[in-house]
């Protein structure tokens, strides 16, 4: 079967900050702000993935195939950093 996570983008941050998962894992961020809240993304620091502009309750997936730490940030947020870790 297929490995997933869940990263939750609530209060301005990406929950957990730092998800750990093995290769072929589809990672879904999700966006769990209330509806007055500005949309969210999901873009990698070393431009391997760029999400369209989430607005609450919007998801976007990637799976990551390559072992690794990628870091990311939300582009209108930039405070907001989080990163996956694949073993």
């Amino acid at each position: 079967g297929s490995t997933q996570a869940l990263v939750a983008i609530r209060g301005f941050a990406f929950q957990p900050e730092t998800v750990r998962v093995k290769r072929g894992t589809t990672v879904t961020w999700i966006n769990c702000e209330s509806a007055t809240v500005d949309a969210h993304t999901s873009t990698s620091d070393a431009t391997l993935w760029e999400s369209p502009f989430l607005a609450p309750g919007q998801t976007y997936s990637r799976t990551f195939d390559e072992a690794g730490a990628f870091g990311y940030f939300c582009v209108p947020h930039p405070f907001m950093r989080g990163a996956v870790v694949v073993e």
